[in-house]
């Protein structure tokens, strides 16, 4: 069982430290690295950007996300962007993707400035997916879809890892675990940091359902990657369950970093640099030794 820490949480992470504590962690026997894709949250990282420069900081520690939200981009221009990030970290980039929750960051952030309606949204989610991993793996694709076109796009440099780098899918319903078992190579279970968390019963379920549908597809299981985002905080014996019902990675963050403490959106740290530190590196010396 492999751990990955959520990297965009706790104070003293900035931007200036933010290679650093890459380093740290690669030090303390974390195998990756996982930042949100929230760029309209107060004071977040652009996620593909500062994974480039952690590439530079670091040399094994996986790079990923929780997740890129493709509806949000153009899926031709994200190809580029991680297919750059896969070369210039030799092969490390984990891209996780969904199809996006939040309107304000489709409204300013998005390249059409609206946030699309559910179905609308999912639906350009697969195709630009679809989009995606034809770039990575043929040369001058076409494509015509309902939302995005190719026309003998000359795309390169492909990514380092082959066919493409691993993807792995972050939402939990129907029609999207039917997808995972499609097309992805790992799925994020959405425990999120010890807020509403699903059982470990729950999550098995889910297993089991992705890998049902795995057999309608001839899918090969034996390289794909459930995985749980959790809370460095969770307990070995929690963690254990998940293990049990299939869990083969486990990400951890320490909640919020901020709290807002009055009006006018005024943050408090909810733990100082020393805590969430000391925090990251207890877990790695208590918790992780104990799942290798």
């Amino acid at each position: 069982m492999k751990f990955g820490i959520s990297g965009d949480g706790g104070p003293g992470v900035g931007f200036a430290r933010i290679g650093d504590f890459a380093l740290e962690i690669e030090n303390f026997g974390y195998d990756g690295i996982f930042l949100s894709d929230h760029i309209e949250n107060r004071g977040s990282f652009e996620p593909w950007t500062t994974l480039a420069y952690i590439a530079a900081k670091t040399t094994t520690l996986r790079l990923g996300t929780t997740v890129t939200p493709i509806p949000r981009y153009v899926p031709s221009h994200l190809a580029k962007i991680i297919a750059n990030v896969d070369v210039l970290s030799n092969g490390r980039t984990i891209p996780g993707f969904g199809a996006g929750h939040r309107s304000n960051m489709f409204i300013n952030f998005a390249p059409d400035g609206t946030y699309p309606e559910p179905q609308v949204k999912v639906a350009k989610y697969i195709e630009g997916l679809q989009v995606i991993l034809k770039l990575w793996t043929e040369m001058e694709p076409n494509f015509r879809g309902k939302y995005y076109k190719l026309y003998d796009c000359d795309f390169s440099p492909k990514p380092v890892q082959k066919p493409y780098p691993p993807i792995w899918q972050g939402g939990g319903g129907p029609f999207i675990l039917k997808m995972t078992a499609k097309y992805f190579n790992g799925w994020i279970g959405p425990t999120f940091g010890g807020v509403e968390v699903p059982t470990a019963e729950a999550y098995e379920a889910k297993v089991r359902k992705i890998r049902e549908h795995a057999k309608e597809y001839n899918r090969d299981m034996s390289k794909f990657t459930f995985v749980v985002f959790g809370d460095m905080r969770d307990s070995a014996e929690m963690i254990e369950q998940y293990k049990t019902a299939g869990c083969q990675y486990y990400i951890v963050g320490l909640g919020g970093p901020v709290t807002s403490v009055g009006p006018g959106l005024k943050y408090k740290p909810l733990y100082t640099p020393q805590e969430y530190m000391d925090t990251v590196r207890n877990f790695a010396k208590e918790i992780i030794p104990s799942f290798i």
